[in-house]
């Protein structure tokens, strides 16, 4: 009985290494890849080290190249990052919301970012800022993003 216990330990010791060990290969082929589209996640203002580890391990190459597309002059990745960091323990950045949500120009601009920010954070866009906005704040949102064509 005992020697079983140990050979199924020592499988499953073998199986968490291999699953590690598989895991970091991912990282650093993504981490490649990133690398390799031409963003530079150590530029991108306010993007911690484990923010950039989350997003490298959770992208595909098709979603690395949609970071790069522009929306109204601004990179999405940059626009979604300003918005999430707003939110804190302490004391949240409600104008950083106002000001990210005032750059965009459409209503298309918005749809983009909404999608960008729900596959990056895995929350909706207005879901993750009701979750730290007022309800006046909430409103001075909704009166920016009623003046969108």
């Amino acid at each position: 009985m005992t020697k079983k216990l140990i050979i199924a330990a020592i499988i499953l010791v073998a199986i968490l290494a291999f699953t590690i060990l598989i895991r970091k290969w991912i990282i650093a082929k993504k981490k490649r890849d990133l690398e390799q589209s031409g963003i530079d996640l150590g530029k991108i203002q306010g993007l911690s080290a484990g923010d950039a580890e989350r997003i490298v391990s959770g992208l595909s190459k098709a979603e690395l190249q949609k970071q790069k597309q522009i929306v109204d002059g601004t990179p999405v990745i940059e626009l979604a990052n300003a918005i999430h960091s707003a939110k804190s323990l302490y004391n949240d950045d409600e104008d950083l919301v106002y000001t990210t949500l005032g750059r965009l120009k459409s209503k298309a601009s918005l749809a983009f970012l909404s999608d960008y920010f729900q596959k990056t954070y895995k929350i909706s866009l207005i879901a993750y800022l009701q979750s730290f906005l007022s309800a006046e704040e909430q409103g001075i949102v909704n009166n920016i993003l009623k003046k969108l064509k």
